[in-house]
């Protein structure tokens, strides 16, 4: 198997991706055990920071243009349906 740039971009975004599920479930982890507030603070701040991340790494492997055509993306992503669950 080559790693081609395409390969290499997709498993970064999945690593990407596993850390902000891991930063969110953590966080849900803090409020389900009643931990102390500045263990939840530091938790959500975790959170925010692994999705925020998330956003701008996604935005440097897709490239600028794709963040100008979200619109055109999320039709693309949900088969054609429309904000409000009607198809267009």
């Amino acid at each position: 198997m080559t790693l081609t740039s395409k390969s290499i971009r997709r498993t970064v975004f999945l690593f990407a991706v596993a850390g902000v599920v891991l930063a969110w479930a953590v966080l849900g982890a803090t409020l389900l055990l009643d931990t102390t507030r500045p263990v939840r603070l530091v938790a959500a701040f975790a959170a925010a920071l692994a999705t925020e991340g998330l956003f701008w790494l996604g935005v440097g492997l897709l490239g600028w243009s794709a963040v100008d055509r979200r619109q055109a993306l999320w039709h693309w992503i949900t088969g054609g349906r429309a904000a409000n669950g009607e198809v267009s």
